[in-house]
């Protein structure tokens, strides 16, 4: 699906937050069956909760995590890199953040794994106005470009397509943190304050539903490439690994419901995230642009689910040491195969598809 960047709609999508304190569990306190104890998990969003984690979040509405012995605490965070952060420290089990994050890290000497792939396609990208004379990268030279924050997720790739475009950081390009997608960095974009916006959708489509019309600037490679994944650390893998399954298994069923009942999705946001839904028209935009940055890749005619695309990963590596500059020579070099995971797949995605269908089918919830 090409997505629409001109639709012009009413209502800001505001994002609800939640909060809860972590409480980590091993397999051995695992089981859902015969009276046994669930194990506890934390899992930390790159995010606030809202419409794009239904993988996350829609788990626990329909007893896929308690149906495998899970209590999972779904936290936000105020971004990518904050989740990674405190999934390095032990803060939190497990966490949504983007591959070039989790690549930075690495590079510095820290060890991540991922065993899972939840969205397919870019998530992060910069925009311009649609009347502006800014086509490509390149014409961003002397502009100002604005960022949610310079420890947000979107970093790593807005520096890639700068980079990538011959842009040196503070030379021929500069960034300005002007906040998450919000009236006031509309006006920034329409007083000129800055040329262009550097984000993730989660901050676009509000301003989308704001009026703004937009057109994204970026390269076809870098627009491709997956921007989210199930981070864990290497411990905690190898010593909860039915653990990670489980979770995995839950959001691969979540996602598959949304494959077929995106509308529901959004009916269950009428009480889980309403104001993502307060406009049904920008929530149908949002899960239009949303499903296309998941981007589920197919097999035989079904969905495959979480699987790990290493070449993209390489891709992903390769930009961020080209885009480097000054810092290019002391970046370590990352060896994607020893980040990435795929021997759990399989086991992910062996669930009873006809059932999360029938589920779906006979779930009283409608939109709008």
């Amino acid at each position: 699906m090409r997505r629409v960047l001109t639709m012009a709609l009413g209502l800001v999508l505001a994002i609800t937050v939640a909060g809860c304190n972590p409480n980590r569990g091993g397999d051995e306190g695992g089981g859902g069956q015969g009276g046994a104890a669930d194990t506890d998990v934390t899992l930390m969003l790159p995010f606030q909760k809202g419409l794009s984690f239904w993988s996350t979040m829609l788990p626990e509405e329909l007893g896929y995590y308690k149906a495998e012995g899970l209590t999972v605490k779904v936290e936000p965070s105020g971004g990518g890199t904050e989740a990674l952060q405190q999934l390095l420290t032990g803060n939190v089990d497990m966490a949504m953040v983007a591959p070039a994050v989790i690549l930075e890290a690495v590079a510095q000497g820290k060890q991540v794994t991922v065993p899972y792939t939840d969205k397919n396609k870019g998530l992060f990208s910069i925009v311009v106005p649609e009347d502006s004379p800014i086509r490509t990268p390149a014409d961003l030279r002397g502009k100002t470009v604005g960022v949610t924050d310079f420890g947000s997720g979107e970093m790593p790739i807005v520096r890639s397509i700068t980079g990538k475009a011959g842009l040196k950081e503070g030379e021929d390009v500069k960034f300005l943190a002007i906040g998450e997608g919000n009236p006031s960095v509309a006006k920034a974009i329409r007083d000129g304050k800055v040329a262009a916006y550097g984000a993730s959708w989660s901050d676009f489509i509000p301003l989308m539903g704001l009026g703004m019309k937009f057109r994204e600037v970026t390269y076809p490679e870098i627009q491709a490439l997956p921007s989210e994944v199930l981070a864990v650390r290497p411990e905690y893998f190898q010593a909860n690994q039915a653990t990670v399954e489980k979770v995995a298994r839950s959001m691969a069923k979540a996602s598959y419901f949304v494959t077929q009942y995106p509308d529901k999705w959004l009916g269950l946001l009428k009480k889980l995230a309403p104001q993502d839904v307060a406009d049904p028209d920008l929530a149908k935009l949002g899960m239009d642009v949303w499903l296309d940055i998941a981007a589920y890749p197919k097999e035989g005619g079904e969905y495959v689910f979480g699987r790990n695309d290493p070449v993209a990963w390489e891709t992903i590596e390769r930009i961020a040491r080209e885009s480097g500059g000054d810092n290019a020579a002391q970046r370590g070099e990352v060896d994607v195969k020893t980040v990435l995971n795929d021997t759990l797949t399989e086991k992910i995605n062996q669930f009873d598809r006809d059932q999360v269908k029938q589920q779906g089918a006979e779930l009283a919830v409608t939109f709008p």
